[in-house]
């Protein structure tokens, strides 16, 4: 039965000097992600980390919250045999890999396989056998067991073993995680989310990146409903598995709808709808001392998505606005919200606050400075400070 885990990240890997930085921000994420699981402790060894998982470990469960921690390449549920820098000759260390073909034979021999082979990985270089030695001694004392075959190419087990410091890890499956970079490694960035497909897929996708991502909620309760705000908490509390206590800002935003569709062009309302809601995220953003914003904005999509449009739209922001979708089309876009599991909550019956007003016919290549010089008409900086006040914060958490 195994008892240590055995995480490979790659990334992390190619980060020089502050690469223990990360390494120690990952291992930070994975104990908190793995608290009340039954690990003993989260360690570091030779570009690894290693869990030691306790009696009472549930490995499905511990398996399920790995699989969310950004950063991991890949993990190994594995056993370990200590000893390993003791081995300075050719005999005791052939004895030793005796011994330990016994043990993986013991983990195997119930196990259905009618090909294996050996993958070695010799991270102890004074150890007195190659990796291949040791492939092909490990293997021929195992095939004297089994009468497997043996096959290089495409076996039906793999037995991997890992050759570092003072250890020796067994183990044989190679579980994928999710890549990336350790949440909270990137700094700060507000997004901008709605309770539709896009904004939840952009937001998972900014967090990959290692950024914490602090959410933005417009609604235009009371004239709609409470729905769009309870499917966005409970979209953010998927997102929250990603990331530890996730920050929602609720903001009301009818009364500046009212204003701008009172006084302004209606086929520019989504226009200045979206600038309103830059200036509203910047302050947040300023406030949570984030250094960009987020959309889920896809080239096209839609009417305010166009190139001239979006010109328009970021004017009203200085920080950068990030847009990971600006090129997908809605089929994967729709893919990768059905994998991180937001897509079912997405496509629930809502109105939103960009549902109101809208035209018939919105403008798709608005004019800078025709919008800059109708924007004047309204006094928006009172209502952005009153809209704030209002505003509302949730800390959304994934347990």
């Amino acid at each position: 039965m195994f008892t240590r885990v055995i995480i490979h990240y790659h990334e992390i890997g190619l980060k020089g000097k502050n690469r223990f930085i990360f390494e120690n921000r990952l291992r930070q994420n994975i104990t908190r992600a793995l608290q009340g699981e039954g690990v003993e402790s989260v360690g570091k060894i030779s570009g690894r980390l290693i869990l030691k998982l306790g009696e009472k470990a549930a490995w499905p469960e511990v398996k399920n919250r790995l699989q969310k921690v950004f950063g991991i390449a890949y993990f190994c549920p594995a056993f370990a045999k200590t000893g390993l820098k003791e081995l300075k000759e050719r005999g005791p260390a052939e004895e030793f890999l005796k011994n330990l073909a016994d043990e993986i034979w013991a983990n195997v021999e119930n196990k259905n396989f009618a090909s294996f082979k050996i993958d070695t990985k010799r991270g102890q270089k004074d150890f007195p056998l190659t990796s291949q030695e040791v492939n092909q001694y490990l293997g021929a004392l195992i095939w004297e067991k089994s009468k497997a075959k043996v096959d290089l190419e495409h076996p039906a087990l793999t037995i991997f073993v890992e050759l570092i410091e003072d250890f020796v890890f067994i183990y044989f499956e190679k579980i994928k995680g999710p890549g990336g970079l350790p949440a909270g490694s990137a700094g700060k960035v507000v997004a901008l989310i709605s309770s539709g497909i896009d904004s939840p897929v952009a937001s998972y996708e900014l967090m990959k990146r290692g950024a914490e991502v602090i959410f933005v909620h417009f609604h235009s309760y009371p004239t709609t409903s409470l729905l769009s705000q309870e499917n966005v908490k409970k979209i953010v509390k998927i997102l929250s598995q990603y990331q530890p206590d996730s920050k929602l800002y609720l903001v009301p935003f009818l009364d500046i709808q009212k204003e701008i569709t009172a006084k302004l062009p209606l086929n520019l309302g989504i226009i200045f709808y979206r600038r309103a809601m830059f200036k509203i995220a910047q302050k947040i953003a300023e406030q949570e001392k984030a250094k960009a914003l987020v959309t889920g904005e896809s080239l096209g999509q839609v009417a305010s998505q166009t190139l001239d449009n979006i010109l328009v739209i970021d004017e009203a922001s200085t920080l950068p606005i990030f847009r990971p979708l600006i090129g997908r089309d809605k089929e994967e876009i729709i893919a990768l919200a059905k994998k991180i599991g937001t897509f079912e909550l997405s496509i629930l019956p809502y109105e939103d606050c960009c549902s109101l007003f809208i035209p018939a016919h919105p403008e798709t290549k608005a004019n800078l400075a025709i919008v800059k010089e109708l924007e004047t008409q309204i006094n928006l900086e009172p209502l952005v400070n009153e809209a704030i006040q209002k505003t509302k914060v949730d800390i959304i958490k994934e347990k």
